[in-house]
């Protein structure tokens, strides 16, 4: 029996470039691969700047069709005012119902159980298509967040205990996850692991390495590196800054790296002067 291709559409909070959402890209190029019809509905972190809002990446359909509840230029997010997140809230939740209701599919796939997507889902899915929807997670979303107030984290912990019961079927990227669902649903949970973008693994030229080598004056030595987030609330790079500060006497060669954005960078910053 052949293949029958489906429509499939997921639901972002974020955009493709974000850790997140490089997992759903990920997954989507896949689908795609194997003969499916993929679309991403993302949020911008900068939309502002955002020139060209549908792309076309191998294959998958992008949509960006809201800001981000962060803006991030550069290297460090900006968070919005009270007024400013409402605005925000209210519109990027309106740019998925719209993009939902332009966009019919055979399954709809949630990325992160958080209140923009989950409230467009709801409407969009549920009530208007009369359709069910798909559910992933990939963090615990109460505490991977920064808030800025308790009824913040009230909300967003309201809806990552709401939408898993609500879902036909959850996927998870860790069995600690897949464990901890399965006590909140009776519908399956399954474990999808992040993908791999090898192509984004290769390892550059000789000449590239030596020129980024020289351009951060990291000839002849020894080079310990972070790549990641610098956000300490769940990424505490300051306990690596520490550990690199005990062993550094007795590696003079050694020098440690960071590379990355976020809210923490002026601290991290300060404490590696």
């Amino acid at each position: 029996m052949a293949y029958a291709p489906r429509r499939i559409l997921f639901l972002l909070t974020v955009g493709i470039e974000r850790p997140s959402g490089r997992r759903y890209l990920h997954i989507a190029r896949q689908l795609v691969q194997q003969g499916d019809r993929v679309r991403i509905l993302a949020l911008h972190p900068d939309l502002t700047t955002c020139r060209q809002r549908r792309i076309v990446q191998d294959g998958v359909e992008v949509w960006y069709v809201g800001q981000m509840h962060a803006r991030k230029q550069g290297s460090l997010p900006q968070q919005f005012g009270a007024f400013g997140l409402l605005r925000v809230l209210i519109s990027s939740t309106l740019g998925l119902l719209n993009g939902i209701l332009r966009s019919p599919a055979d399954s709809y796939h949630l990325g992160k159980p958080q209140p923009i997507n989950g409230l467009a889902a709801l409407i969009g899915v549920w009530l208007v298509r009369r359709q069910p929807f798909y559910l992933d997670c990939d963090d615990d979303e109460t505490v991977s967040n920064r808030f800025t107030a308790s009824w913040q984290r009230a909300v967003f912990g309201g809806w990552q205990w709401l939408l898993p019961r609500l879902a036909q079927g959850v996927t998870v990227n860790t069995r600690y996850l897949q464990q901890r669902i399965r006590q909140q649903t009776h519908a399956p949970v399954v474990y999808v692991p992040n993908g791999v973008d090898l192509h984004g693994f290769t390892l550059p030229p000789p000449h590239i390495v030596a020129g980024l080598r020289a351009a951060l004056n990291l000839e002849g030595q020894r080079v310990i590196a972070y790549i990641g987030t610098l956000a300490l609330h769940n990424h505490p790079v300051n306990l690596l800054l520490d550990a690199f500060a005990c062993i550094a006497p007795a590696l003079p060669d050694a020098v440690l790296l960071l590379v990355g954005g976020g809210e923490d960078l002026p601290t991290l910053r300060h404490q590696a002067a």
